[in-house]
């Protein structure tokens, strides 16, 4: 004898899956080209979930979207006729809270105040721990790192004006403060970089504003992802910015977002930096953020901290 509960379960089961099924397809294959865009970007800038894309798109149509959104390394780089006012003693604190993500920027008005410091370990140290016992009123993350060797910053850095691995390559993206205290992006030779006498510097990018102009992104590029930016205002006031990411309660931004958060609050010039996991910013004696991987330690080669 038939059951009428049992077949009327079953088939609210299959509607169910066939409407999930049917969903799947539509935004995944159907005439949102948007989202399809947003999902390849966000899963191939990512060290891990490259094969949330691969498992669904073919390598040629995941390159042609890379390759409409591709971000090139800009020639130009920061003037030297900036001009900047005496500067202040004060600092600020701000919590970003929009549809996608959520951040927290940090402001300084004196950039003598921030310095590029290694991490302690050979193996590199979680962000509290570079901060170590200091006075230090705030810090965040700075270079990528070398996947061996987590101590060793990816591309070329400068502690205090001293070089550190140059490597073979003969220009370089640059983000970094000079004598001057002037914060300067672009791409450098290796002549220019010992000319530039840099304070500290880091090598990475994009670079998002220079010279006043922000530099051409596409509305998606890097897709949704942790992030972490600095910049400088017109008066000489260093922003440094971090978004929290892969999180239900903050996705993620793009390269455009922190591009236009930095310049809504007067940066003219300003790069981004190593995000992902690795973004965290510490401040008031502890890390304020929700980095994406909160339960493993994730180990920093160095950061920029401000006393």
């Amino acid at each position: 004898m038939k059951n009428p509960r049992k077949e009327l379960a079953i088939r609210i089961i299959l509607i169910f899956l066939s409407s999930l099924l049917l969903s799947t397809v539509f935004l995944f294959y159907g005439p949102i080209k948007e989202f399809r865009e947003i999902w390849i970007l966000t899963a191939m800038n990512t060290s891990n979930s490259k094969y949330l894309a691969e498992m669904l798109y073919t390598q040629d149509y995941i390159n042609e979207v890379l390759l409409q959104n591709k971000v090139v390394a800009i020639k130009e780089q920061t003037s030297d006729e900036i001009q900047k006012v005496n500067f202040g003693d004060g600092y600020s604190f701000e919590e970003i809270r929009e549809r996608n993500y959520r951040g927290y920027l940090f402001t300084v008005d004196d950039p003598a105040r921030l310095q590029l410091v290694r991490a302690p370990s050979g193996n590199g140290n979680l962000l509290g721990e570079i901060v170590g016992d200091s006075k230090v009123l705030a810090a965040m993350n700075a270079s990528g790192y070398n996947m061996i060797a987590r101590d060793v910053c990816a591309g070329l850095a400068i502690y205090n004006y001293e070089i550190r691995n140059m490597g073979k390559s003969t220009w370089h993206q640059i983000v970094g403060v000079d004598v001057n205290n002037t914060l300067k992006v672009g791409t450098y030779s290796v002549a220019q970089i010992r000319a530039a006498k840099f304070r500290w510097a880091v090598e990475f990018g994009p670079v998002l504003i220079v010279n006043g102009k922000s530099t051409d992104l596409t509305k998606y590029a890097g897709g949704f992802a942790p992030r972490t930016a600095i910049g400088q205002t017109q008066e000489g006031k260093i922003l440094m910015l971090v978004i929290d990411g892969r999180q239900l309660r903050s996705i993620g931004a793009t390269f455009k977002d922190v591009q236009e958060i930095l310049r809504s609050r007067g940066a003219i010039n300003a790069c981004n930096l190593d995000g992902g996991k690795s973004s965290a910013m510490y401040y008031q004696g502890r890390t304020i953020n929700s980095p994406s991987e909160v339960n493993r330690r994730h180990n920093l080669p160095n950061a920029l901290i401000v006393n």
